[in-house]
Order: structure tokens, then sequence, then C-alpha cells
């Protein structure tokens, strides 16, 4: 069949149908179109059958042939697509331009860890009764985005803006002419991308401080970074003050990812294991690229050292005792260990209590006529305690158990009801008994031996738990007296 132009070829030089009398073609494209016995001319495959019907019924094959190499080759216009291996030819001299595919240039491990770094910022008051504490924390998350999607539009790092859709995904905004690349409701391929769903486990209230920033630090290998500023009331269960006021007290915060972590799920844990951000995350930003506290971090009644900031990773305790501790998910446990700070009842309360048994212990070595003086001089101490005991409870953290101030409190009102006693006691021994007084003044030195001993053994059992005494740092460099 001759032909003198070629409408449908990109190019006008003809091929010499003399080689191939079933088909004709075009010697720059390497393509040959085959026709069955019944088929129509080019010009119905185009615009139609004589019918109204289209020609895509007819059964038509196309053969790609090896393309030449040289100068010709852009005009072939054979183009990979994503290489995903779905090839689209063009036409034309040229194939139409489009925007830069991000694509990365490596393959990601099997294992893609979500990094968590988390910075301290402020600690508010301890509420020992319902066991809370208000902290306002940074979190930071970092992970490589692992989902293959061929984009439809350019995500440069320098021209897009990425931003939050929900708690679980972000779309990507172009800056330039106020053009987004991809809508909240629009699922475009590589516009948008997942975000892992944290979860702050001991949360009582959470508030976002600042809203939730998303940005691509590394477009080559996908490296995302999420970070958000939160203000919230903790739920501490450990908190005890039987030691008050030596008590010390192990803040906690604890993060995790709680959805899609089952096998197969979007953030499979077995994909996904949780770990601590390193210098290639942070950038040097920090630090300690996983964590820290503030410099002017500072908490009311309680002293700590920034040093003592742990990072451990806990296996969920709600995955089943059954399960093996290497199979179970976990969550970051970020520890800050604190201290009260006791000064007031170490230099004002104890050594006034100290003082008062010990003059009430040598009430005992006055003369005998004098005796019921002695034991006036004991009740009067003896009310002077009670009266600090109870300005003291007003200070003391209401709880259900007895704490240790109270303990010292009871201990010193035994010894002064004690040294009473034993002082009716020897009355009783001379005037009602007829005993020497040189005998019962053996008592009462025996009974002021035990009564400086049991001093003692007050004022060590209330220093036993106080911790850092030999310490000499300050705040705000060291944080602890």
């Amino acid at each position: 069949m001759p032909r003198t132009s070629s409408f449908f070829w990109a190019s006008d030089d003809l091929f010499d149908e003399e080689h191939n009398d079933d088909g004709c073609g075009d010697s720059n494209l390497g393509l040959s179109l085959d026709r069955s016995d019944h088929a129509t001319s080019l010009a119905s495959v185009v615009e139609g059958n004589e019918d109204g019907s289209q020609a895509d019924d007819i059964p038509v094959d196309i053969h790609v042939s090896s393309p030449p190499r040289g100068e010709d080759d852009e005009r072939a216009g054979l183009v990979e697509n994503g290489g995903r291996g779905h090839r689209q030819y063009y036409y034309g001299a040229v194939p139409p331009a489009e925007p830069p595919v991000l694509t990365r240039s490596f393959s990601l491990p099997r294992s893609r860890p979500i990094r968590f770094q988390v910075i301290i910022w402020h600690i508010g008051n301890v509420d020992v009764q319902h066991c809370t504490v208000k902290m306002k924390f940074r979190l930071t998350i970092f992970w490589n985005d692992d989902k293959k999607r061929n984009c439809k539009h350019s995500v440069d790092k320098e021209r897009v803006q990425w931003v939050m859709d929900g708690r679980q995904r972000a779309y990507a905004r172009s800056t330039e002419k106020g053009r987004q690349t991809a809508q909240p409701e629009d699922d475009e391929p590589d516009a948008v991308i997942d975000v892992p769903p944290v979860s702050i486990l001991n949360a009582i209230e959470l508030g976002d401080a600042d809203a939730a920033e998303i940005d691509m630090i590394d477009p080559r290998t996908r490296l995302m970074r999420w970070t958000c500023m939160y203000s919230a009331i903790l739920f501490q269960p450990q908190m005890s003050v039987r030691d008050f006021p030596h008590d010390s007290h192990d803040i906690l915060l604890k993060v995790g990812v709680l959805a899609h972590r089952c096998m197969g799920g979007r953030w499979d844990r077995s994909l996904h294991p949780l770990r601590l951000a390193d210098e290639r995350d942070s950038h040097g930003s920090t630090e300690i690229p996983h964590g820290l506290i503030v410099e002017h971090c500072h908490m009311p009644d309680f002293a700590f050292k920034s040093s003592d900031l742990r990072f451990d990773f806990i296996p969920l305790a709600y995955c089943g005792r059954t399960m093996p501790l290497s199979k179970r998910d976990e969550y970051l446990q970020v520890c800050l260990p604190v201290h009260r700070k006791s000064y007031y009842f170490d230099s004002s309360v104890m050594p006034l209590l100290a003082v008062l048994n010990i003059i009430a212990i040598t009430c005992l070595i006055r003369n005998f006529t004098s005796a019921t003086a002695a034991v006036e001089i004991l009740l009067s101490i003896a009310f002077v305690q009670v009266g600090i005991r109870l300005t003291l409870d007003s200070r003391l953290p209401s709880v259900g158990y007895q704490i240790k101030m109270q303990r010292v409190m009871n201990c010193c009102f035994w010894l002064l009801s004690w040294l009473v006693l034993e002082s009716n006691l020897a009355f009783f021994l001379v005037v009602k008994m007829g005993w020497e007084i040189e005998t019962t003044d053996k008592i009462d030195f025996l009974a002021a031996v035990a009564g400086f001993g049991y001093n003692v053994y007050i004022i060590r059992m209330y220093f036993s738990g106080k911790k850092y005494m030999n310490d000499k740092l300050t705040e705000p460099s060291g944080f602890i007296p």
C-alpha cells in the first residue's frame, strides 16, 4: 500500500514498504504496525470506522524494536515513568517537559527505626497527693519516609512547605505563587506522607503549646522531622513521700507509637522499631542528640542534676505476659530523678527539736527536792513540741500514711513522755518505797544516758535519707545545693 506522506509518524522519512508488504512504519522510531487481513486503513485507526465505531475493537499489536542510536534518540520519545516499567510513547520531536521527580538514589534497610528526641523546658509543681506533675517539653521524631510513590509535582525542599493534616499525615504546599502541591483531601502520590502517631502514655491533660511542625531535612534520603512543644500534666503512680522532707522521685515521661504497630501495619514494630536520635538526625543542634534539660529549667521545691536524665525503652505491659519480651512493643521512658530541697527542715526544725530534747534530758540531774520543777520543765518542752508539730502539719503533704517527719516528731514526744515517767517513778520509789536518793540518782543517770542515745537515734533517722549531703554545687550550674 503505497503512501506519499506520513501524517501519523514523527518523521517524514518513509519506510521502504517493499521489504514488508503487510506493514508500514518509520525507521526513526523503530516501530512497526501489523494488521490482520480484515484491518482497515490508518485513517480508520485514528478517526474511527466508517460505521462510527472506534478502531479500538480491532486487534492491533505494537512491537518496539531497538531504537537507533545517535542524534535522533530524543525524537524517539521512549520514556520510562518513575521506574515502574510503564512506557509512554510521544509522537513529537521532543517529549514534553515535566517537573523533576523526587526519587531515591539508595535502598532503605529493612529496619527503618523511628528516632526520638526529648528536650525538657520546664517542670512545674509536684502534687504528691494526686501523684501528678506539670511539664513543658519539646518532642521531636525523625524517620525516613519509606512509602514508594511517584511524584506528579516537584517537592524540592527549597520550594515546598510541609503542613500537618491531623495527627497521622502531612501534605506538601508549594511556596511558589501560593500553589498547593496537594490538598489535605487529595492523596496525591509523594506529596502526602504518613506521620507516626505519637502518644504520651502517662498524660492526664495534654495541650499543644505550639503547633506541630514537619519538615523534610534531606530530600535525597527522605529524612523527615516532626516536632511539637507540649504542656502536659503527667501521672506519676510511683510517687511516695514516706521519706519527707528527704523524699526522692523519678519524674517519668512515657512516649510511644501505639497505632498500626501490628504485623503488616503501616508502622509495623518489626520494621519500625523505636530508637534514640543520633548526630545524623539532630545535625549538632543539641549537645546531646536524643535529649536534655535546658539550662534555665527550674523546678519548685526540688533539685536535680541534668546529667541524671535517663532514656530507656520499656516493654509495653498490655502486650500480654505470655508474649516474650523480645517480641513485645516498647515505649520510650524519660526519667529524671529529683530530690526535695530540705533546707528549712534541716536548718530550722530538726536542730530545734534536738536541742529541746537535750534540755529535757539534762533536767534529770536536778536535785531531788526540785523534781517537781523538773517535771514542769519537761511538760513545758512537750507543749512547745506540740506547737511545732501543729505548725509543721500544715506544711506536710496530706497522704494516707505516716511520713518520716511525723515519725521524728512522734519520737521526740515519746522521749519527753518517757523522761516525765522516769521522774515520777523516782519520786515514787523515794517517797512511797523508802529508797535512798543516791539509788534513784543512779536510775536518773542511766535514764539520761538512754535519753541521749535515743536523741542520737532520732537525728540519724532524720538524716539517713538525705541525698547529696556532701555536694557543694549550687544552682543554676548544678541544680543540687
